[in-house]
């Protein structure tokens, strides 16, 4: 009996290892392409969020942000909470913001991290559906009509939370700054 109940417990010592990796104990290196692909700057981070360059291409340049646009701009405000801001902020974000380059390259730049300066205008708080709130813990966002400080240029400017005294919305005159993802162009100027 006591032969036996050894037997076992080799049985289920061998059982386990054997659902151990090989690449763990000496046995085949695990391919390549199952190890992710290092995060070297902001879009690789929105991929490894789970925003790929299939959610990014919905957002369509030259013409305002549609209701369609909407769950991609989302995603990538749920995705942001994921990002060290060291990183968004050092490392990622370009501060030599080029509106030729921008419009030249927009796929290109889609999901990029810029550093800008510039004033606030205009705050519209909006309040997403209850579905919307479940799926992306989301109870409310802002966009903020925003002006570039070098050269005037307009901006939407999509974001989770503003300072307490601008929460009701509305106008608003005040300088301010931001590391923010460049997601489309809302216009052809």
């Amino acid at each position: 009996m006591t032969n036996q109940k050894h037997l076992w417990s080799a049985a289920r010592i061998a059982a386990l290892l054997l659902f151990l990796p090989a690449a763990g104990f000496g046995g085949e290196p695990a391919a390549k392409d199952n190890f992710p692909q290092p995060i070297t700057d902001a879009r690789s981070m929105l991929d490894r969020c789970g925003v790929d360059a299939g959610q990014l291409n919905r957002l369509l340049d030259g013409r305002p942000i549609g209701d369609d646009e909407t769950e991609p701009l989302l995603r990538v405000l749920f995705a942001l909470r994921k990002f060290d801001l060291v990183d968004l902020e050092r490392h990622w974000a370009r501060k030599d913001l080029d509106l030729k380059e921008l419009v030249e390259q927009s796929d290109f730049l889609r999901g990029q991290a810029f550093a800008v300066e510039g004033q606030v205008a205009e705050i519209k708080p909006a309040q997403p559906l209850p579905e919307v709130v479940e799926r992306f813990e989301l109870p409310r966002y802002y966009r903020c009509d925003f002006v570039l400080k070098e050269n005037q240029q307009p901006a939407a400017v999509w974001v989770e939370t503003v300072p307490k005294a601008w929460q009701k919305g509305g106008r608003i005159d005040a300088r301010a700054g931001f590391c923010g993802l460049f997601m489309k162009l809302c216009s052809e100027d």
